[in-house]
């Protein structure tokens, strides 16, 4: 962005030239032993998300720590910014009420002179504009860090004080309105969520099913999977346990696969992986269909399976809930991890117990449930609608393309 691009009354300035303050913190002594159960909030990149401070899991450090730490203390109306790791880039503004806090050395504080709102740097920061810049500074695009002196010769586009009082307020309205679309994904989520669980465990049944329901084993739907990519696929896919199965270059933005993928596993649309690799939230990995793509390869690592009966998609909303965790934790051999991934046989997995219905019972419940997953993808397409628009609005703002009075 060049000066004669930006309107009458704005300025583009360093950013050192409108701030008091450009610093980070330091991990205190002891590491991760040193945490308390409470005393002095230690704000660390987890908690710096976009626009959003998140202190749910926020770390505690003691008294005299944060006395010895006082360059790093954290104020009301600071812009804390991630300088390191993959979430380099994110910021927030430290909101009014925070008290005393402080920051490790992955977050830098950011503190503004009158010429700059804390709010209006955190837009600067948070646009598309403002992470190509971040992006800018990183050798080889691989966003590995960012140092205080780079930070302070960032160019912002800067209006006066009253526009970017205004550019924030157009902005917070439109928050505002994602906030209530996201809060209604997350209630649509949460009742189909509540109502496959009753329907999965038969503790709900649907009008005109009353025959018993049998135990079986998933070998009984499914016939594992070991064909090698013979055919030199490339399309290598992971499993992401909110996007399903999809491209590593797409979920990563580069691929982090083995150079040789011809021992990768070959799966077909309609073809299940289990992801052994456990995570907050999964702790027995994650099992999804391929849905997304014909074809693609997934990591050895990974026990694959196809389907043998025609359920209409049952069993993609039986694994999403969960109700195999009880039985894969029972084969599960404790204390045998490898590489972050579960120790579980694919035998041991395609033997595993289920409690089913019959096959059209098994039918109408995926229906119910399908149904229930196109209304919440029609809302996650208005969410990210919305996220392009105010992508948009700000864009224009902070060029003065769209001016607000």
């Amino acid at each position: 962005m060049q000066m004669k691009d930006l309107p009458e009354g704005w300025q583009l300035i360093q950013l050192r030239d409108a701030v008091t303050k450009v610093g980070s913190g330091v991990t205190p002594k002891g590491g991760k032993e040193s945490y308390q159960a409470s005393g002095i909030p230690l704000i660390r990149s987890q908690n710096v998300l976009d626009g959003v401070l998140d202190i749910k899991e926020v770390a505690f450090i003691s008294e005299k720590q944060h006395r010895q730490m006082s360059s790093s203390a954290v104020y009301a109306g600071d812009v804390l910014l991630n300088i390191t790791g993959a979430s380099i880039g994110r910021s927030c503004v430290a909101p009014h009420g925070i008290g005393e806090a402080n920051v490790n050395q992955h977050v830098c504080i950011i503190r503004p002179t009158a010429i700059i709102t804390p709010q209006y740097l955190n837009l600067v920061l948070c646009s598309s504009y403002g992470q190509r810049l971040i992006d800018s500074y990183q050798a080889g695009g691989g966003r590995q860090g960012l140092n205080f002196e780079q930070i302070k010769s960032f160019p912002i586009p800067t209006p006066p004080v009253e526009q970017q009082r205004l550019i924030n307020g157009a902005i917070t309205t439109w928050d505002d309105a994602l906030k209530l679309q996201a809060r209604k994904l997350q209630q649509l989520r949460k009742r189909k969520k509540e109502v496959a669980f009753r329907l999965m465990s038969g503790t709900k049944r649907l009008e005109g099913f009353t025959g018993e329901w049998r135990n079986a084993i998933l070998s009984e739907f499914f016939a594992r999977l070991t064909t090698r990519n013979a055919v030199g696929n490339t399309n290598v896919l992971t499993i992401s346990a909110q996007q399903g199965l999809v491209s590593q270059t797409r979920y990563f933005n580069k691929s982090i696969a083995s150079e040789e993928v011809s021992t990768y596993y070959l799966l077909n649309r309609g073809d299940f992986a289990y992801n052994k690799s456990y995570s907050a939230g999964y702790p027995m990995g994650v099992i999804k269909p391929l849905t997304q793509y014909d074809q693609g390869i997934v990591s050895p690592l990974y026990i694959c399976m196809r389907p043998i009966t025609n359920d209409g998609g049952f069993f993609e909303h039986f694994f999403e809930i969960g109700i195999l965790n009880r039985g894969i934790s029972r084969i599960a051999q404790e204390g045998a991890r490898n590489h972050g991934l579960l120790n579980v046989s694919a035998r041991d997995f395609m033997e595993l117990d289920v409690r089913i219905p019959e096959a059209d019972e098994r039918r109408a419940i995926a229906e119910v449930l399908n149904t229930a997953t196109k209304e919440i993808r029609l809302e996650e397409d208005k969410l990210a609608a919305l996220r392009e628009q105010k992508r948009g609005l700000l864009h224009q703002l902070l060029t003065g393309q769209l001016r607000l009075s």
